[in-house]
C-alpha cells in the first residue's frame, strides 16, 4: 500500500491543493512543486485528503467492474481466514495454523496484485506518461 501510495503521489501531475507553487519539471519530466511555505500539519492533511480520495476512486472502480469485484470479495475472504488462522494458532500454539496463516497471507497478496493491475491500466493519460498505466 505504501508503495502505491508513493507512487501515486510521486507520479500525480496535478497541483496539490493548497498554497504550494508550481516550479517546473524535472529532467524526466516530472513536475516539481515548492511548499515549503506550508506547515507539517497542512502537508499531512492533504496527503491525507489525497490519500482517501484514491481509496474512494479506487473502491468505486472495483465496485464497477464485476471480475475485479470478484477478486476483491476473494481477497477479503482468505485475508479474513489468514486472520483468523493467525490469532487461533497464536491462542493453542499451533505452529502449523501461524505458518498456514502466513502462506494464505501470501495468496492476498497475490490476490492484492490482481486487484491493483486493472483498476491501475484505467489511469488516465498525463504529460508523463502519455498512455496511462494501460501496460500495468
Amino acid at each position: 500500500m505504501t508503495m502505491i501510495v508513493g507512487t501515486l503521489s510521486v507520479t500525480s501531475t496535478e497541483k496539490a491543493s493548497g498554497t504550494g507553487s508550481f516550479v517546473g519539471y524535472a529532467s524526466d519530466g516530472l513536475p516539481l512543486f515548492n511548499f515549503l511555505n506550508q506547515s507539517a500539519e497542512e502537508l499531512s492533511n492533504q496527503i491525507g485528503k489525497q490519500i482517501f480520495r484514491g481509496v474512494q476512486s479506487t473502491l468505486r472502480q472495483i465496485r464497477d467492474d464485476r471480475t475485479t469485484r470478484k477478486i476483491f470479495y476473494l481477497f477479503l475472504m482468505n485475508l479474513g481466514y489468514a486472520i483468523v488462522e493467525f490469532i487461533y494458532g497464536h491462542v493453542t500454539n499451533s505452529i502449523s495454523l501461524i505458518s498456514d496463516g502466513s502462506h494464505m497471507l501470501f495468496d492476498s497478496f497475490a490476490l492484492f496484485i490482481g486487484i491493483c493491475a486493472p483498476v491501475m491500466s484505467r489511469c488516465k493519460p498525463t504529460n508523463t506518461f502519455p498512455f496511462g498505466y494501460g501496460n500495468a
